[in-house]
């Protein structure tokens, strides 16, 4: 009797040790995931980082056009006090007869690259709705949140109608955020003051 107490005394401690390990190893996972998320949320393309200047900017990728995955994209940043927050990545625009043809594929590129490196979407959208178009709206497909950081894969409607192009946005979503905000608020004063005209 007290030799199966002892034994089962032991299988216990064992199996809470065991337990105890698996946190342990679950946690550390985690911090190492974390630490992770956070250096790449910091990146928006290659060496290139949030926060740099415009001049840091075209030191580090000189030209225009460049190649991800299959095909070749244009990179256009977006500066706040010579600050980049946003590197949108988009096609040449094409007419609808080629939504199918040539931007879903380029848009799969897109997808296929950044799965390879960020695993599945957060969230995605299963097919475009050709008449949910609009001049200057964007259908966003695929979402990626990592850490800070947004990554977003769409095609968008020129503004003035009719043609097409694939857009990858990345951008730091604070400051992304924080210029829309300042952005409506400046609209809103504007309408207000232009109100008083009438």
């Amino acid at each position: 009797m007290k030799k199966t107490i002892i034994v089962i005394a032991l299988a216990s401690i064992c199996l809470s040790c065991s337990n105890t390990s698996t946190k342990s190893t679950d946690s550390a996972d985690s911090v190492k995931t974390s630490i992770i998320d956070t250096a790449a949320a910091n990146i928006a393309y290659g060496s290139i980082n949030f926060g740099i200047s415009e001049k840091e900017f075209k030191k580090l990728l000189p030209n225009t056009f460049n190649t991800v995955g299959s095909y070749e994209y244009a990179f256009y940043p977006t500066f706040k006090d010579d600050k980049l927050y946003l590197l949108e990545i988009a096609s040449v625009s094409k007419p609808a007869t080629e939504i199918e043809s040539s931007l879903e594929p380029l848009a799969e590129n897109l997808l296929k690259v950044l799965t390879n490196k960020y695993g599945p979407a957060t969230e995605s959208r299963a097919k475009l709705d050709f008449f949910d178009f609009k001049p200057g709206t964007i259908q966003w497909q695929h979402y990626w949140k990592i850490h800070t950081k947004t990554l977003k894969i769409g095609i968008s409607e020129n503004s003035t109608g009719g043609t097409y192009r694939t857009l990858l946005w990345i951008y730091d979503e604070p400051t992304f955020d924080k210029i829309k905000k300042e952005n409506l608020a400046s609209d809103e004063a504007q309408r207000l003051k232009d109100s008083e005209k009438f």
